[in-house]
């Protein structure tokens, strides 16, 4: 039997509740799944839009550059210099964009092969705007062109200014991005480009001060000015056509070298002492200083003691060392002994190797050779000389050699002279001249203070010692001395030396190498003081105990003030040689009539001039004795105190050599007169 199935095509029943719930969970899923797509199309429309309009933007800032007058495309605070902002913000459908121009100078070489560095102007727009996407801020556009001049142009009178911006490799660099200002006649702000440099060109003579802005994380080496995170160099000089080249160096601190410096004398040892260091570096063909005049103490100046130098350029050392502490001055740039790295026998050149390098150096320093200003130096001795200068055997007693064939204005310096506590008085020299000739004494330095003028007379063909006063006896501690000659025919020289005050009258009474004739001598506050009666005699302190020769030629010099003086049995006083119980000859002032100053034999004046000495008033008193087969010569000068010295001003030349005594302050008549700082040189000695 055959069973057939019937189906009921024609059945109108609706969808279950069940069969409902499937279609819609269907439906959702598959729009969910279709969501990211349809967001996707939105914001990468928004993002195409935002670069479009980026695009248009740049587009339009530089057809407005390229339809501007060549000299006015320039951006506001910049150079080249112009009504463009250089930066901006414009908002075109809720969407802000941040556009940045940059405009620079740029060069070219010509076929001679001449850089013209303003040959045309280079322009960068950049257009920043929110991602659509991430929702971060980044560039959306960038733009590069060139804008130049059409036909030729006449140069004006300015200058251009060139700042590199320079990494530890040596190179310029693009990132980070350096802001420039340049602060002068003009003021300019400007970032660097590509090659870690901004020109400003055809900007106004003058100087200037031009900063950069150091980024984060970086550092810029020792000896630059750095306020907060600007570093500036300053007096940066400009001039009329051309190109004035300034280096910024920055960079990681881990790419600065480290250097330390240790001062060891000439054995190796490790000194002790206190003194200044500078360091000169040489780079990019110009001179800078890490620092100047540091002072230090110690041998050791400290590992890393100098930190943040620059890998490139040379560096140079400078020691200075004040004479008293016994070591000469160190300059490596002058020196033929180099610095040694220390644990090693490698010399230092200044230079190093790399990057982040650290070097220990050694610096060998010499001992002074100290002279006492007080004891004979020998003239050949110099350290230095200038001009026409030479020695020769010495015929003076006691003489090893001389100097001779000196020449007008030349010179001889004596370096490291210990003036110990000072008060020297007067500069003592050995000579021998055929004419009149001057010694000009100069401290440290051929142009350095004036301290003594040495007038010497002509001697015959013999020696004697000839002595000037010391302008300043406050003079101390140690000293280069500067000879300056002025020479007549035949000047030999043979030593010098400095003496100190014989009497300075400081204790409260007249020393026993003084022995008094009349009374009335008193010390009062480091002056000796003489009051005369107007009795008609002579009033002396005579160097009678001091081991003086009685007839040795000597040179007396010291101070003299009149205090009171009447003109009663002509008062006189002075300064005499060869006296005993009388003046024996004397340099005086006396009155005949009227005020008169010079030389007495005796009573008798044998050379004088008229002069209106005043009372209270200092004056310094010289008197010196040569015998020669001819007889003796005296030659006599004074000056008032803290005028500079004169020559020679009396002579008096005797036809006999009988003269004997001593040295000697003496008043005459109805006067008071003081004297003070008072000196005898033996003008016969060798010492």
């Amino acid at each position: 039997m055959i069973q057939v199935n019937r189906i009921n095509i024609g059945s109108k029943k609706g969808f279950t509740l069940v069969e409902v719930l499937v279609a819609v969970t269907i439906i959702v899923i598959a729009a969910a799944a279709l969501l990211p797509v349809f967001t996707l199309v939105a914001r990468s429309s928004n993002q195409n839009k935002i670069r479009s309009t980026a695009n248009a933007i740049a587009s339009g800032i530089f057809e407005q550059l390229i339809s501007m007058d060549y000299d006015k495309v320039g951006t506001e605070n910049g150079n080249p210099s112009g009504n463009v902002p250089q930066f901006q913000q414009i908002e075109i459908d809720n969407v802000t964009y941040d556009v940045e121009t940059r405009i620079t100078w740029g060069s070219t070489v010509d076929t001679n092969g001449e850089v013209n560095n303003l040959a045309f102007k280079n322009v960068r727009i950049i257009v920043s705007a929110v991602n659509a996407f991430t929702g971060e801020t980044e560039t959306v556009d960038k733009m590069y062109s060139i804008v130049a001049r059409e036909g030729g142009r006449s140069m004006p009178d300015k200058g251009n200014l060139r700042a590199t911006v320079k990494q530890a490799d040596g190179l310029g660099h693009e990132f980070p991005v350096v802001n420039i200002a340049c602060n002068g006649p003009e003021t300019f702000t400007m970032p660097t480009d590509e090659a870690g440099q901004v020109i400003f060109g055809m900007i106004e003579k003058g100087t200037y001060n031009v900063s950069a802005a150091i980024p984060s994380g970086w550092t810029v080496p020792q000896g630059y000015s750095v306020s907060g995170s600007i570093v500036t160099i300053p007096n940066v000089l400009i001039n009329e056509w051309k190109v004035k080249d300034i280096f910024f160096y920055m960079d990681k601190p881990e790419n600065f070298c480290l250097l330390s410096v240790k001062i060891t004398d000439e054995s190796g040892n490790t000194i002790d002492a206190q003194g200044k260091i500078s360091i000169r570096w040489d780079i990019d063909g110009e001179t800078r200083y890490v620092f100047k005049d540091k002072a230090f103490s110690g041998g050791d100046l400290g590992h890393d003691f100098i930190g943040r130098l620059w890998p490139q350029g040379t560096y140079s050392i400078k020691i200075d060392f004040s004479p008293e502490t016994g070591y000469r001055s160190y300059d490596m740039s002058k020196s033929d002994v180099w610095p040694v790295i220390e644990s090693t026998t490698e010399i230092w050149t200044g230079t190093f190797n790399n990057s982040g390098e650290s070097i220990n150096i050694l610096i060998p320093v010499k001992t002074l050779d100290i002279r006492d200003a007080y004891s004979k130096t020998e003239a050949e001795s110099f350290d230095l000389k200038s001009g026409s200068i030479s020695t020769e055997n010495c015929s003076d007693i006691g003489g090893t050699k001389n100097l001779n064939n000196i020449g007008n204005l030349s010179y001889a310096i004596y370096k490291y002279m210990n003036f110990g506590n000072g008060r020297p008085l007067t500069f003592q020299a050995r000579v021998s001249a055929q004419e009149e000739s001057k010694i000009t004494v100069r401290l440290d330095n051929p142009d350095g203070t004036v301290i003594g003028a040495l007038w010497i007379s002509p001697t015959g063909p013999g020696y004697k010692t000839v002595s000037c006063v010391v302008k300043d006896q406050s003079i101390s501690g140690i000293h280069d001395v500067c000879l300056v000659f002025e020479p007549g025919s035949g000047l030999k020289v043979n030593w010098f030396k400095f003496s100190r005050v014989f009497d300075d009258f400081s204790g409260s009474r007249i020393g026993t190498h003084w022995k008094t004739y009349g009374s009335n001598w008193s010390v009062n506050n480091g002056i000796l003081w003489q009051q005369n009666s107007s009795q008609n005699s002579y009033r002396q302190a005579v160097l009678e105990n001091a081991g003086l020769s009685e007839t040795g030629n000597y040179t007396i010099i010291g101070k003299v003030r009149i205090d009171t003086w009447q003109n009663i049995y002509s008062p006189r006083a002075g300064i005499s040689l060869f006296a005993g119980n009388g003046t024996g000859v004397s340099l005086s002032f006396f009155r005949q009539n009227r005020r008169r100053a010079g030389l007495m034999n005796g009573n008798e004046a044998v050379d004088y001039l008229n002069f209106s000495f005043e009372n209270g008033q200092w004056y310094w008193f010289m008197i010196s004795s040569n015998r020669t087969v001819q007889g003796t010569r005296f030659e006599g000068k004074f000056w008032i105190a803290g005028s500079d010295e004169p020559d020679w001003m009396f002579e008096y030349n005797a036809d006999n050599n009988d003269f004997s005594g001593y040295p000697s302050l003496y008043t005459y008549g109805n006067c008071t007169v003081s004297f003070d700082d008072i000196s005898v040189i033996y003008n016969d000695c060798t010492e």
